[in-house]
């Protein structure tokens, strides 16, 4: 509340908000955050003063794809919930009246006892299986105040409420036909009576249940779950107070600017200028999610490696078509996201010509550098895949609009816009990665990569990183610029975003002070290049070691040797 965030309760199980039942004053629960996610629709009138969502209880869902089955002789369980000081005093004759009535209706019986419960239940049948177990194998489930009611409704078995002692929580006085109430022995006989000839007629509790279940905890069987209902709010939230989110971004870039400027005088700079010390990293996908907000539905992820950039949209409920020719980089991105419906994984490597088979190298330095060519000392060819260009997917596919397109394919971007079907649509945003270490050799630089996309009518950003130390480990990223054809981008290496329609510098650095993200020692000058037995060792160490054996490691260690030398060139060590 202090920083201005948004705060959020979420509604576990059934509750006496108002404290009804306590004769002693107790706080009331869940007032001090302005959005409460609830179990049911019957809880809104508590707080109508407020934000809320109907999400549901997961153990409801769970516990409605079971199969009830019934005893040969009626078994009932008793519930003894007499907690947190509430009602206590009644607990005695709520189990002798029962006892009773168990009794004249020709039930056994056992107790399921709450483990705050502190009653001394000596010489009563009280059972060591769990509540659900009981539940499971009983003819009703009988019970005062308690989320055990929905449990055993949702589990399809009959449930009588049973109140003696008056309490006053409205919850279950009001029962939609879902059960029967008792007050008495009498009417709990009866109502017990009742349950047997249910049983014997065939009756589906839990189709009588329905009602009640869904008015309570948001039930339905054909409905969404309780997990898509809490991240659709969340994602809601987080869209609604943005604003909040800036404030507070600021609050921190504002203290960070007084303890290490950073920022950058050349013209076009959206936020940076960023170096080493400060282990700053954007992460570019985020951003775009956060721009769309609650737009868009569609994106194309060609090399999707493991599935990294795919999760903010995930979230949103977008269609993802992802590529990716690393059959183990597939297979991790299958085994994150099995069975699911929205995601269409292809094997096939994307380029400006189909049907070609093509050399595929991988990388023991990094499962992130997988592709078409080998531009590491450590790429092997490891098979050849086969390829197909985004104007022919698009047929197959049967799209006919992508809102997102990113690619991050080692060198091979611009093919992938080249074999774009850019005369019948063109995406909101496009991400593309450019390096001209890497692409130079393919016969274009990141200024053609660039006019590849403003020719199409975009807006072009580029998110700049600073050099690369080593694959395989977290880079440290430099800032955000508007491109221009001045900008010196032939050593540096980066993500390039195209907007179809710009959103303008205050926006984006709008959104990029709240995507930022910073290691969290970042003050430490502490350089990782290579992992010796699974240690990494900071430069300090490699200083000591490779002065002293340098003839040695370059006579018997050329990889080392290879990168002790890149490091040296780009300035990371002295030489």
């Amino acid at each position: 509340h202090r920083l201005g965030l948004p705060s959020v309760c979420m509604i576990e199980g059934i509750n006496d908000f108002l404290r009804v039942d306590f004769q002693d004053y107790r706080h009331l629960p869940y007032r001090r955050c302005d959005y409460v996610f609830l179990a049911g629709s019957d809880d809104k009138k508590y707080f109508a003063d407020r934000q809320t969502y109907v999400v549901g209880l997961p153990i409801i869902e769970s516990l409605a794809t079971k199969a009830p089955t019934f005893p040969q002789k009626p078994f009932a369980v008793l519930n003894v919930n007499f907690t947190y000081g509430v009602l206590e005093e009644a607990r005695k004759q709520f189990i002798a009246t029962a006892q009773s009535a168990f009794t004249a209706a020709g039930y056994d019986w056992v107790i399921t006892k709450h483990p705050m419960d502190k009653g001394n239940l000596k010489g009563y049948p009280v059972s060591n299986l769990t509540q659900h177990e009981l539940i499971d194998k009983c003819s009703v489930f009988v019970s005062r105040f308690a989320t055990g009611i929905l449990e055993a409704l949702a589990s399809g078995k009959p449930v009588i409420y049973f109140n003696p002692h008056n309490e006053k929580a409205e919850k279950f006085k009001s029962p939609l036909g879902a059960y029967e109430i008792a007050t008495t022995e009498e009417e709990l006989i009866r109502a017990l009576k009742n349950v047997s000839n249910d049983i014997e007629a065939g009756v589906d509790f839990r189709a009588r249940a329905l009602p009640f279940l869904e008015w309570h905890t948001g039930y339905r069987p054909d409905g969404s779950s309780v997990t898509h209902r809490f991240a659709e709010a969340v994602a809601e939230i987080l869209e609604r107070d943005c604003e909040q989110q800036s404030a507070v971004a600021d609050l921190f870039f504002q203290r960070l600017q007084e303890q290490e400027p950073f920022h950058c005088e050349s013209p076009g700079t959206i936020i940076g200028d960023f170096d080493r010390r400060h282990k700053a990293q954007l992460p570019e996908e985020e951003l775009i999610g956060r721009y769309f907000g609650d737009s868009g539905g569609i994106m194309i992820d060609v090399g999707a490696a493991n599935g990294n950039s795919l999760d903010v949209y995930f979230g949103k409920g977008w269609t993802i078509h992802a590529f990716e020719p690393d059959s183990k980089n597939r297979q991790r991105l299958l085994d994150t996201w099995p069975s699911c419906s929205r995601l269409i994984v292809n094997e096939e490597a994307v380029c400006d010509k189909a049907g070609l088979k093509v050399p595929f190298y991988r990388s023991n330095e990094s499962a992130g550098i997988s592709g078409l060519s080998a531009f590491t000392a450590g790429h092997r060819q490891v098979g050849e895949v086969r390829t197909i260009t985004l104007h022919d997917y698009y047929r197959k596919a049967g799209l006919r609009h992508v809102d997102f397109l990113k690619v991050d394919v080692e060198g091979f971007d611009k093919f992938v816009l080249d074999g774009f079907p850019w005369e019948s649509d063109r995406p909101e945003v496009i991400l593309v990665e450019f390096e001209d270490a890497k692409t130079t050799p393919l016969g274009y630089s990141a200024h053609e990569l660039a006019d590849t996309l403003i020719r199409r009518d975009y807006v072009v950003y580029v998110s700049e990183w600073l050099p690369v130390v080593c694959y395989g480990i977290t880079h440290d990223w430099r800032r955000l610029v508007r491109y221009s054809t001045a900008l010196e981008l032939g050593k540096s290496w980066g993500n390039m975003i195209g907007f179809f329609d710009d959103p303008g510098a205050d926006k984006l650095r709008s959104l990029a002070r709240q995507t930022i993200k910073f290691s969290a020692q970042p003050g430490r000058d502490i350089v990782y290049f290579t992992r010796y037995k699974r240690r990494a060792l900071p430069v300090q160490l490699y200083h000591r070691v490779l002065y002293r054996l340098a003839p040695y490691v370059l006579r018997k260690h050329p990889r080392l040797a290879m990168m002790y030398r890149k490091m040296r060139d780009r300035g990371l060590l002295p030489r």
